[in-house]
């Protein structure tokens, strides 16, 4: 059988059996334990090495249906991330996030970003490179949704947090000019009055006067212009839309360079 030549023992067998029984597809070192006693992580660590299950994190792996081990299997990228950090804060965002709720054309599979509360390093899941953002715990709880994809239930901004964070955390969508462009592409297919609250919430100043140029430039719905007007009125904060000169027109209502519409027609 496969199993035999794959070299799992027999105590190996008897782990993978117990969790093909339980249905579970993630198991940590500590749950292991408690199953199989203290050298369930060396058991763990070798069904890794045999290709038997994925390491997706530190003492923690993905399990595979029985009748899978030995055979091409895979999870994708996403999955994986979720499952490696459901025990703590997070969700995934960025161009992921775009691509699953349809705001942008492309198919981003090589990059996941993830927005944590504590700072980790750049690491690889599933073939893809993870990149995490650290934000507040706020950012985290408001705006978020789950997705199911290969039995994982994914944590992902929904479509209005997506487009907020595209202001507020350019670096995960290709810096401040495409993330510009990201939001005033979408303007018309989110929840407007959403993604406004969602913005008053978590937004610097600046993220708001440029949110308020957008929406002026679509003409969208006065009543939403004047609640981030209310906040911006007397600010002494003078950006530019791009960071950068200061060139092109000075909007008096949102008191921001409109320096992206020069750059645009160059």
């Amino acid at each position: 059988m496969i199993y035999y030549e794959l070299g799992l023992t027999p105590r190996e067998l008897a782990l993978l059996a117990v969790l093909d029984r339980e249905r579970t597809n993630r198991v940590t070192v500590t749950q292991a334990k408690g199953l199989f006693g203290p050298n369930a992580g060396a058991v763990l660590s070798n069904l890794a090495r045999k290709r038997a299950i994925d390491r997706v994190g530190r003492g923690i792996y993905v399990t595979r249906p029985l009748r899978a081990i030995g055979r091409p299997w895979s999870i994708s990228a996403l999955a994986a991330v979720e499952l490696a950090l459901a025990d703590d804060p997070h969700y995934i965002g960025g161009l992921a996030a775009l691509t699953i709720h349809r705001l942008t054309d492309q198919l981003n599979s090589s990059l996941v970003d993830v927005f944590v509360s504590a700072w980790r390093r750049l690491r690889t899941v599933s073939n893809a490179n993870v990149r995490f953002h650290t934000v507040s715990k706020r950012e985290i709880e408001l705006g978020t949704m789950t997705v199911p994809i290969d039995d994982a239930d994914v944590r992902i901004s929904d479509p209005e947090k997506t487009i907020v964070d595209a202001l507020n955390h350019p670096t995960a969508f290709g810096g401040t000019a495409q993330g510009l462009r990201i939001a005033d592409d979408s303007l018309d297919k989110v929840d407007l009055q959403k993604l406004v609250t969602y913005a008053i919430e978590l937004s610097p100043t600046s993220t708001l006067q440029r949110l308020g140029v957008l929406l002026q430039r679509r003409d969208a719905d006065d009543e939403e212009q004047a609640r981030i007007a209310a906040l911006v009125r007397n600010t002494r904060n003078l950006p530019a839309m791009i960071p950068g000169p200061r060139r092109g027109r000075f909007n008096t209502t949102w008191r921001i360079f409109e320096n992206d519409q020069v750059e645009a027609s160059r």
